[in-house]
């Protein structure tokens, strides 16, 4: 009969590999969400998941499929738009490549969009762009998961502080 030490030690390993897929789950989007009211913008007021979201995140990209698995659209009172994809690859990675491209076609006039820079938000690097309506759009990447935010906003200090509730929702902070 094994020892209780070893039954201990076995059913550890267990707790933590059970810990460890969930975490991996989430990440892959069994369980993805979006926050219900973002402070300085009010009720989420509409919410577009699963396969309807990947489609429109993939008609956005030239590239068509972009590797998204998952995806959740989510719109806000104040017109904020909250756009969360999960993929395969490291999205910080994929979110660095995405503003390499937004750059170098921003400056030749292929995109409608002009790169503000960056922000360290937390323990995240939070891209920001501005549309040809001055509004301030932000994404950034954490783990799995990509982040974009149509700010609806051309303040950016009214930016920042949604970009950070929402960046604090999902771990940056």
């Amino acid at each position: 009969m094994p020892s209780r030490k070893k039954l201990i030690v076995v059913a550890v390993i267990l707790a933590s590999s059970l810990v460890a897929a969930s975490l991996a789950m989430m990440y892959r989007g069994e369980t993805l969400s979006a926050p219900q009211m973002i402070t300085a913008c009010g009720p989420r007021i509409s919410i577009v998941e699963g396969e309807e979201a990947v489609e429109e995140i993939n008609k956005l990209h030239w590239s068509g499929d972009v590797g998204v698995t998952n995806a959740i659209i989510s719109k806000y009172a104040c017109g904020v738009r909250l756009w969360v994809s999960v993929s395969k690859e490291d999205a910080k990675k994929l979110v660095d490549m995405m503003a390499n491209t937004i750059m170098i076609h921003s400056s030749r006039g292929v995109l409608p969009l002009e790169f503000l820079g960056q922000r360290v938000v937390g323990k995240c690097i939070v891209y920001l762009v501005a549309d040809a309506n001055g509004q301030i759009h932000a994404f950034w990447g954490k783990d799995h998961i990509e982040i974009w935010v149509e700010t609806a906003t051309s303040d950016l200090d009214r930016a920042l502080d949604i970009v950070g509730e929402i960046a604090q929702y999902y771990g940056c902070t």
